[in-house]
């Protein structure tokens, strides 16, 4: 099932970054641009009420890929640790284990979120302007999720599988359909968030079916012959490999709502959409540094699991150096181009400079936040869950919702208090973060010296 050996042990870990990192940052992209597509559109042909009640509904579609996500990098990085030790048929097993939990999981919250969207959508911030666009949208949206969330699951298993181009061919060919089928209900047959919606579902259906395909491509039908032996503990072993990325990409939508509350409470419906629009732009540049991150998770657990330590630190010491090589070259681009980026999603002109003020304020101190996300997916990918897991949950749910909500609610700062939250948070978890990388490394050495002594 994998003829990656040499691949993952041999090759030089920059060469191999690189060529796992591409095609994960490519899809990232591609996956941005397919999900601002609705928004250029609903913007543009529609209103800026419509694009604050998208926004609405985005804490939905986080959650949904945040399980999604932690289902599928738990069970990828199980899989590449066991191809490490060379146990195949163990990683078979953990595949049938995930492929199954995403069924049962993502079906009932389909039947829960059908059948209570309007309420949900009032708690997650919907006003007056924005509640009938957030339900039309959702309630349409939500046919596909079991499509995207089996895509996000199968682009996972090819990457550990040495194949990380499928997600971005699969992203690519659901973004091109999105912008066509976008073109034709939204602006030629003016159907609004509702033609946004159905643009959506077509698009995740067609990148499904090209990723499934691949995958049987690659590994014939023997994938899914292990489901007799699906097992609780597998179930638990993934859940705690992936929990992390569940909380960076859970966290979002767990952010996005109690910051929708705090300003539809203190801002209004315009405090929303300024939010919903600096985050779109604020999560862009974010791609290159959770692509090179995601790149170096099945070379970690793949020597993690073949016990070569030596490998795994010089891992990590360049994934750091790219990681923060690219962010800041990219900051320092979405600084200076900030209004132009943004003015394609707001046409009013005082909700647009209220946009670029809030950015250029949140990603002050982006660079920063290279260290603290490479360090939350290398210890997931080797194994570490709980740091992984604590560090996941320090930047935005420790840190910002609270100094978001004293600056704002105790200092009478309205939005820009909230905006400010975001520099602050990320000095700080930038600092733990550091500190813990440390301690890895020295603790990398001292088993590079043991296996040395012993060999």
């Amino acid at each position: 099932m994998s003829n990656n050996k040499k691949l993952f042990a041999k090759t030089d870990i920059g060469r191999l970054l690189m060529l796992f990192a591409m095609p994960i940052i490519l899809s990232y992209l591609v996956q941005e641009l397919y999900n601002m597509v609705d928004m250029y559109f609903i913007g543009n042909y529609v209103g800026s009420a419509a694009v604050g009640g998208m926004m609405v509904v985005l804490p939905i579609q986080k959650l949904i890929c945040a399980i999604s996500y932690m289902i599928a990098v738990g069970t990828a990085t199980a899989m590449s640790d066991n191809f490490g030790a060379d146990n195949q048929s163990r990683a078979k097993d953990f595949f049938a284990t995930g492929f199954t939990a995403i069924i049962a999981i993502i079906l009932p919250l389909f039947i829960i979120f059908k059948s209570a969207a309007y309420p949900i959508l009032k708690a997650l911030g919907g006003g007056a302007s924005t509640i009938d666009y957030a339900y039309n949208y959702l309630n349409i949206l939500l046919f596909g999720i079991l499509f995207l969330s089996l895509n996000i699951f199968i682009a996972q298993i090819m990457i550990a599988l040495g194949k990380p181009r499928v997600g971005i061919y699969s992203t690519i060919l659901g973004a091109s359909t999105n912008v066509l089928i976008d073109y034709i209900l939204v602006k030629t047959l003016a159907y609004g968030v509702k033609g946004a919606a159905i643009a959506t579902i077509c698009s995740q259906f067609v990148a499904f079916s090209f990723s499934l395909i691949m995958l049987l491509k690659t590994t014939g039908k023997s994938i899914f012959k292990s489901f007799e032996n699906i097992e609780l503990g597998f179930l638990k072993v993934l859940l705690l490999l992936g929990f992390s990325s569940f909380i960076i990409e859970g966290e979002d939508g767990i952010v996005m709502a109690f910051l929708n509350n705090l300003l539809q409470r203190y801002v209004g419906d315009s405090g929303v959409i300024v939010l919903g629009v600096a985050t779109k732009a604020y999560i862009f540049l974010f791609i290159v540094l959770c692509g090179i991150s995601a790149a170096m998770q099945p070379i970690a657990a793949f020597n993690k699991g073949a016990e070569n330590y030596s490998r795994i630190r010089e891992v990590m010491r360049t994934t750091v150096k790219y990681a923060a090589s690219t962010s800041t070259a990219i900051w320092a681009f979405m600084l200076i181009f900030a209004r132009p980026f943004l003015s394609i999603f707001l046409k009013d002109e005082l909700l647009l400079s209220e946009a670029v003020f809030a950015f250029r304020i949140m990603i002050a101190f982006f660079p920063l936040v290279s260290i603290y996300y490479v360090s939350i997916y290398y210890f997931q990918s080797v194994g570490n869950p709980l740091k992984s897991m604590l560090l996941a949950l320090t930047r935005q749910l420790f840190i910002m919702i609270p100094l978001a909500f004293l600056l704002v609610t105790k200092f009478n700062m309205g939005a820009t208090g909230v905006w400010i939250s975001y520099p602050i948070s990320d000095l700080i978890s930038h600092i733990i973060a550091r500190y813990l990388l440390r301690e890895e490394r020295e603790e990398l050495r001292e088993r590079v010296i043991l296996s040395r002594n012993e060999s």
